[in-house]
């Protein structure tokens, strides 16, 4: 059957995150199949690429045995406050399919500014966690062409909002590439 490409999990939601702090996931890659995974490119596309930094990559550039699997943490640093979306492409020899899409989605918010004066509320705060209102994307973003020196790639992206626009980074060994970028 060859190579089958699992994430886990298969997409990131960081809530509100107050700016000045970060969150973080750490996605777990399985090959499922029963043949070695080759993960060929693993880049971000998103409005502010620096928001949602990858670290702790460990799946970039590695063949993963069947049964076995590697981990790559995405975390999330707002600089403004308001919603905020990414998706995470792992290009990769699976053919399940070969470009495997993970949405991640945060709101970053302002920090609560100091009480003053003494006492306390008669009314606390509410606590606990919460669902952003705007969801990770849902289209489908495709990239062809072999990802190796010297050939060029592709992307087209199908059921996202008119003029919504893709920056990206390019990678090497999970460490940007200086003047990699672009805007589609």
């Amino acid at each position: 059957n060859g190579p089958v490409v699992t994430v886990s999990p298969p997409q990131a939601i960081y809530g509100n995150v107050t700016l000045g702090s970060q969150g973080s996931q750490t996605f777990t890659v399985t090959d499922s199949g029963d043949a070695p995974l080759q993960i060929q490119a693993l880049f971000l596309v998103a409005g502010s690429p620096q928001v949602f930094p990858i670290s702790n990559d460990s799946c970039y550039g590695r063949q993963i045995a069947a049964g076995s699997s590697c981990q790559v943490t995405v975390g999330f640093v707002p600089i403004a406050a308001g919603d905020k979306d990414a998706s995470l492409f792992l290009i990769s020899n699976a053919s399940n399919p070969g470009v495997t899409t993970i949405g991640l989605n945060g709101t970053g918010v302002a920090p609560t500014p100091a009480a003053r004066g003494t006492g306390t509320s008669p009314n606390p705060a509410p606590t606990g966690t919460g669902t952003s209102p705007n969801p990770a994307p849902t289209g489908t973003v495709t990239v062809t062409g072999t990802a190796q020196a010297g050939t060029v790639l592709t992307c087209s992206a199908v059921n996202y909002p008119s003029r919504t626009s893709f920056p990206y980074q390019w990678l090497r060994n999970g460490k940007s590439i200086t003047g990699a970028t672009g805007q589609k």
